[in-house]
């Protein structure tokens, strides 16, 4: 399982993912792994929190791009929103 695959899941399942959970688990791109989800399509805001113990860098989950099936009404960026690297 890739690190983007551990945070996809993580937010489909917690709806937020922590600065700090995931250079933890060994996740040092976090902010890399958001900027390209967003950019295909799925909705997450960060923001500072304060907790008992000190702040943290949370970012949470909006929306996620719904699953388009055959058939559907697709736009070019829902078509074309991986890159190919040939």
């Amino acid at each position: 399982m890739t690190q983007e695959q551990i945070i996809k899941n993580l937010l489909i399942s917690q709806k937020q993912v922590t600065r700090n959970w995931a250079v933890k688990n060994y996740i040092t791109r976090l902010g890399s792994i958001v900027n390209r989800l967003n950019g295909s399509g799925w909705k997450i805001i960060g923001k500072y929190e304060k907790y008992e113990h000190g702040t943290d860098y949370v970012y949470t989950l909006i929306e996620k791009p719904s699953e388009f099936k055959i058939g559907e009404k697709t736009t070019q960026k829902q078509l074309f929103s991986t890159k190919r690297m040939y």
